[in-house]
């Protein structure tokens, strides 16, 4: 209770208790009244002690507007991603901050928000699928997509079994057999074949940096072209085929990255995990019904 209200529980207070259990323990062993803390240099949790240590007070510096740096202090790192690329153009100072300045945000233990627990999720289970031949042997995806997901979501997504959840839990369960049903048909479709999930290739870019890119999915078109599917997760899953009539800057990265050399163009696409939407870039390989009108990934890069 806070403030005489009833409220839910943290998550990880489950996982905080089963823990626990192991040692025939429950959460008042490691629970401490602040009043404690307070007044005693040492207190003991589970047989441990723990001291009290005073730090010295620092004071905040003050804000500055103008920041100066030298010359040369901000280069590209000796490899960079396709993250870190889109990072760069978008925001610099980000850029700046993040990769150059090593500042990012804290290690606090905390939930992956909705859309990356999903978005990690939807991935398992599509992996999974490929994994066991599902789209190549003609299996019933839908029933095959069920059942993974009902496996995967107790280790990847346990907030999905809470009672308040249900119905978020019985949409997106539906949500991923119709996606992948639809992924079956495009596949079937366009005759492509995966052959590799996850896999992580380099290249060099310039003046000594190299690229590295994790594809989702490589297949093989039926004149044996390679074709690259970037999996997402969004609700709003036209924000990607606007990403792509606008240059994807990630695709344009992937499709560079695989290729022989600059004639080199094969089809590079994303495949929406919550609608079963796939964009994908103008190729006579591709059914038309996925093409979108983008400008050239060639001249984005």
């Amino acid at each position: 209770k806070v403030r005489a209200a009833d409220i839910k529980a943290h998550p990880l207070l489950d996982e905080i208790r089963f823990a626990l259990s192991k040692i025939d323990a429950n959460e008042k062993r490691i629970t401490v009244n602040p009043a404690t803390l307070y007044e005693h240099e040492k207190v003991s949790i589970i047989e441990n002690d723990f001291e009290r240590i005073a730090l010295t007070r620092k004071e905040i510096p003050n804000p500055i507007q103008h920041w100066k740096v030298p010359e040369q202090k901000l280069n590209l790192r000796d490899k960079e991603s396709a993250t870190s690329f889109e990072t760069m153009l978008s925001c610099p100072l980000k850029w700046t901050l993040q990769y150059s300045g090593n500042i990012r945000p804290s290690n606090t233990l905390s939930l992956p928000n909705e859309s990356i627990m999903l978005g990690n999720l939807g991935h398992a289970v599509l992996e999974r699928l490929i994994l066991e031949q599902a789209f190549t042997l003609g299996l019933d995806i839908k029933q095959m997509t069920a059942y993974l997901y009902d496996d995967l979501v107790p280790k990847m997504a346990a907030t999905l079994l809470l009672p308040e959840n249900q119905s978020l839990y019985r949409k997106v369960r539906d949500d991923l057999q119709k996606s992948m049903h639809q992924f079956a048909n495009f596949l079937t479709e366009s005759k492509i074949n995966i052959i590799e999930t996850e896999g992580t290739y380099q290249k060099p870019w310039n003046d000594g940096v190299e690229f590295e890119g994790r594809l989702d999915l490589i297949g093989k078109s039926p004149l044996n072209r390679t074709v690259i599917l970037d999996a997402k997760w969004s609700r709003r899953s036209s924000n990607y085929k606007q990403k792509l009539i606008d240059g994807s800057i990630q695709l344009a990265l992937y499709q560079w990255l695989l290729s022989a050399d600059d004639e080199d163009v094969f089809p590079v696409a994303y495949f929406m995990l919550s609608s079963g939407d796939v964009y994908t870039v103008t190729d006579d390989e591709i059914h038309v019904q996925f093409h979108v009108n983008s400008v050239s990934l060639k001249d984005t890069v």
